[in-house]
């Protein structure tokens, strides 16, 4: 991993020599004697941390580095700030039963599903922004139940 901190940033190839690393080093995990007996899902979980730790080492250079990815980058975000001003339950296919409660937010869960979303810019890892978005899902997932049964209806 040296070797990509001594050439000149290429998102490309740095994604694929450090997915290159990955496999090679789960592929040793597996070989060898301190591994053991391990299952598969502990091997992924040495790889994911290795993962992690590369990536918050390689960071800076991965991510933002190149002219192209910040366009985009850029244009994304516009785009999502355009659609946070106008994009209602409504447009999300929610009920007229859900729409009130949902705009209203009574108890804060939207709020609570937007706040895991915008903290995304704080992790490094791809999991770690993963993890965000699911949180952001189960927020979504439980507040949808939570007016659907207020509401007498069935999820």
């Amino acid at each position: 991993m040296k070797n990509i901190r001594k050439r000149a940033p290429d998102s490309d190839a740095d994604s694929r020599e450090v997915q290159e690393f990955l496999t090679s080093m789960e592929q040793s995990f597996a070989r060898h004697p301190l591994w053991a007996g391990s299952s598969r899902a502990e091997l992924d979980n040495a790889v994911e941390g290795l993962e992690k730790y590369l990536m918050t080492k390689l960071y800076d250079r991965t991510f933002g580095q190149d002219l192209l990815d910040r366009e985009r980058d850029d244009l994304l975000s516009r785009r999502l700030a355009a659609l946070a001003g106008f994009v209602s339950p409504a447009h999300l296919e929610a009920s007229r039963q859900l729409a009130g409660p949902m705009a209203a937010d009574e108890d804060g869960q939207l709020a609570a599903a937007q706040k895991e979303l915008r903290r995304m810019s704080l992790y490094k890892s791809p999991r770690d922004k993963l993890v965000q978005v699911l949180n952001c899902c189960k927020i979504l997932n439980n507040m949808i139940a939570s007016k659907r049964a207020g509401a007498g209806t069935m999820p």
